[in-house]
């Protein structure tokens, strides 16, 4: 079933209520999943963000043009076009969700609008991304690789075990990997089957080089996000909190980059859990990411 009601919209965005109309630049879904029954709250996430989202909004109440603006940056999102698609509600039917998720995204990629999702938890990138035609890469910033064996109980930790194998996928980058809680068999699973990881450790010392210098010019590319990248300091409102995490500064320049080298063609961000945030310190965050990396991704030439 998919819940079309308007209570608040990203940004104060226009509402769409079919996605095969979508005309927006971006068309933003929420997807309302919390696939484990564990943590509740993360089925939250999307609506939480759209109410932190409206402090930024235009203050006359108007959508278009969006006037925010950043004293080092000016005008953000300057020219983007937004279209909020409501959320998706799910049973709990695994594969009627999953057909479900990917029949919505796919009718967004038809329509040519860019599909920005919010979770939910991690497990909405399998139907996301299997809506997706030709190779693409998929980036997973996460502090997590999400490569536990299949079937294990829970479906966001295996995620990008899906991911990797369906016919679409070029191969998983995991970036950002951290902590103590990751599984060897699994992360060394994911290298064999042609997989790269890049850990926590490794931009550090590096920085975001050692991200961009995998891509060949223009590949295409999925971004998926997991809100533990950041650490639990700015961002605590996870399931899985890692110490060590990156800061915003370093997640936003490292999400902004990527469409100057490589086409990126979605992005989503999953396991906000608004009932473990604090002040919604890490809402704040999650929507700061999406304005900055979308003004990126769309900056006129």
């Amino acid at each position: 079933m998919i819940k079309e009601n308007k209570p608040v919209t990203f940004l104060n965005q226009p509402y769409l209520g079919n996605r095969e109309n979508a005309r927006a630049m971006v068309s933003l879904t929420g997807i309302c999943v919390n696939s484990s029954y564990e943590d509740r709250g993360v089925e939250t996430g999307p609506d939480a963000v759209r109410r932190v989202s409206l402090r930024y909004a235009n203050g006359d109440g108007s959508s278009q043009p969006i006037k925010i603006y950043n004293p080092e940056r000016g005008f953000i999102l300057d020219g983007v076009t937004i279209e909020d698609t409501g959320n998706i509600i799910t049973g709990s039917d695994p594969e009627i969700t999953e057909r479900l998720i990917e029949n919505e995204i796919r009718k967004l990629l038809y329509a040519g609008s860019f599909p920005l999702s919010i979770g939910g938890d991690h497990y909405v990138t399998f139907p996301i991304v299997s809506a997706y035609e030709g190779p693409i890469t998929v980036v997973q910033l996460d502090a997590h690789g999400d490569y536990l064996p299949l079937n294990c109980g829970f479906p966001h930790g295996y995620v990008m075990r899906r991911v990797s194998n369906l016919p679409q996928v070029r191969r998983v980058i995991h970036c950002g990997l951290r902590g103590n809680m990751n599984t060897g068999p699994g992360l060394d699973d994911s290298v064999r089957n042609g997989n790269v990881i890049i850990t926590s450790g490794d931009l550090r010392r590096g920085g975001i080089q050692i991200l961009l210098k995998e891509f060949d010019r223009n590949e295409r590319v999925y971004v998926t996000g997991d809100v533990d990248i950041l650490d639990p300091s700015i961002a605590p409102a996870v399931g899985v909190p890692e110490p060590g995490g990156m800061e915003y500064e370093f997640l936003r320049e490292l999400l902004c980059s990527l469409p100057e080298k490589v086409d990126v063609r979605g992005l989503d961000f999953t396991e906000y859990n608004p009932e473990l945030d604090i002040n919604n310190i890490t809402g704040v965050h999650v929507a700061n990411l999406i304005f900055e990396f979308l003004s990126s991704r769309f900056k006129k030439k």
